[in-house]
């Protein structure tokens, strides 16, 4: 059960997916709307990371959380969610107490499963990370004895 009249800032930004800014954030509303969220601002950026989220992460010293259509909004590059995510995630949210909200993949750190589903998505980005980095290696190693 979530928790009704939390306070929380939006974070729409084009870009990575074909779903507008405009479509993102008629689902932040909807999402807002279903779950009794007040939806205090929303700030965006087009294309790259800008002011836009600078802003939505300042503007969390005067509501409760943030939510964004999916994670991808949060990072620079889909390909860089572990390394950008999970001190974002631990750091400003996690450690905070402030609740972190995605409307796609249903992520949130309200509920205790909400929680553990988030520590397990950064586990599952570790595993990806040292998967990436001993192929890395290998392919390495195998170049460099040619």
């Amino acid at each position: 059960m979530f928790v009704n009249n939390l306070k929380v800032v939006g974070y729409v930004r084009s870009g990575h997916t074909d779903v507008t800014s405009a479509e993102q954030i008629q689902a932040l509303k909807d999402y807002c709307s279903k779950h009794g969220y007040r939806l205090e601002r929303i700030f965006s950026d087009e294309e790259e990371l800008s002011l836009g989220y600078t802003d939505s992460l300042n503007a969390l010293s005067e509501v409760n959380g943030l939510i964004t259509y999916d994670v991808t909004r949060l990072v620079s590059h889909p390909s860089d969610s572990f390394r950008e995510l999970r001190p974002l995630f631990k750091n400003r949210f996690m450690r905070t107490g402030k609740k972190i909200l995605t409307v796609a993949e249903g992520i949130e750190n309200i509920t205790a499963s909400g929680q553990a589903n988030i520590i397990e998505l950064m586990n599952e980005w570790s595993r990806r990370e040292e998967l990436k980095t001993s192929s890395g290696r290998v392919f390495l190693e195998t170049v460099q004895e040619i």
